[in-house]
Parts: structure tokens; C-alpha cells; sequence
């Protein structure tokens, strides 16, 4: 979030996407240290494309769902 701040980017981070987050990347023998790895392939990486592409502006407000569908307002 932090660099998104410096481009003024504003990711609003959802229940629902918190929800999936855990759901993917909770294992009940290793815990949550899957977690960062699926925010880094489904959520930075989503965020990353949209970027590399354009889509993302400087001052664009994103919110990603639980089906990993990104809103840009």
C-alpha cells in the first residue's frame, strides 16, 4: 500500500478480500505463511498489470472482491 500511496493510488481492502486472502492462504499444518505468497500472486500481482498496462491513474481509487475482480474509480 505503501508505494500505491506515492503514485496516489488508493486500495480499499474489503472484508470479502481479506476473507479470500485467508481462505487461500491458511493451511492448517503451516499456518498463514502461505498468506504472503498469495497476496503477492493474486493481489499484487492483479494490481501490477493493471498498472504496467495503464488502466491504473494517479489518483484512482481500486478495490479488489473476493473473486479477484479489480474496480478502478
Amino acid at each position: 500500500q505503501k508505494n500505491l500511496k506515492e503514485k496516489d493510488i488508493d486500495l480499499v481492502i474489503t472484508e470479502s478480500l481479506k476473507e479470500k486472502v485467508v481462505e487461500l492462504g491458511y493451511d492448517p499444518v503451516f499456518g498463514a505463511r502461505e498468506m504472503r505468497r498469495v497476496i503477492q500472486d493474486k493481489v499484487e500481482n492483479l494490481i501490477a498489470t493493471a498498472m504496467l498496462s495503464n488502466k491504473i491513474q494517479k489518483g484512482d481509487k481500486i478495490e479488489i472482491d473476493k473473486e479477484l475482480n479489480l474496480t478502478i474509480n
